[in-house]
């Protein structure tokens, strides 16, 4: 409606856009569709202050990772086979379609998404962004999150920031080294510019 144009226009966001793994990441870039369709233009949202966190994220892994990630989620002794079946087949699907079209499997679209500087009507190239990872993380990969964080980089994000924790369990930074996590995720966003193309 046009007044929550004006609302959107009159009132720029502090904003803290905190994404917890690869589903966080599926979840940011599905609020960017939906934001897509409602405001085709994205010049009605004011740009304000923002920071990005990733926290143990993005990443490809493999099957074996996919497989604990998804086993970690349900713990039924039936639906826990059947979802390990229906995960291999999907790995193996991927890998058909691409070597025989060239198709990106969604979790590659989903990390060339997240290095976008319009990933959301509130980033932009200077936005301040925050990966947090661990050496001991089993569900994604180390690597995978450091691969992020050199792309990101590469394609010219100004401010990039990388925490990287040794011991810690799969988006559990928070609770096994609170100072330290918060902290950094603090200093992020005190790095967020203020003022953004009014």
């Amino acid at each position: 409606t046009n007044t929550e144009v004006e609302i959107a226009k009159v009132v720029p966001p502090r904003l803290l856009i905190h994404a917890f793994s690869n589903g966080g990441c599926a979840q940011l870039t599905c609020l960017r569709r939906l934001l897509k369709d409602r405001y085709p233009n994205w010049d009605v949202l004011k740009r304000g202050s923002c920071a990005l966190v990733l926290d143990s994220c993005p990443g490809v892994g493999n099957l074996g990772h996919a497989q604990r990630a998804m086993g970690a989620l349900v713990g039924h002794p039936i639906l826990r086979p059947l979802l390990g079946a229906l995960i291999t087949w999907l790995y193996i699907y991927s890998a058909i379609t691409k070597r025989l079209f060239g198709w990106a499997n969604p979790l590659e679209i989903l990390k060339r998404d997240l290095n976008r500087y319009d990933l959301l009507p509130w980033t932009h190239k200077s936005t301040p962004r925050l990966y947090l990872a661990s050496k001991a993380d089993n569900v994604v990969a180390f690597y995978e999150v450091e691969g992020h964080v050199e792309s990101a980089k590469k394609a010219g994000f100004e401010d990039v920031r990388f925490e990287i924790f040794e011991e810690t369990p799969h988006v559990s930074h928070a609770k096994f080294e609170p100072e330290r996590y918060w902290g950094a995720v603090k200093a992020v966003c005190d790095s967020a510019p203020r003022n953004f193309k009014d």
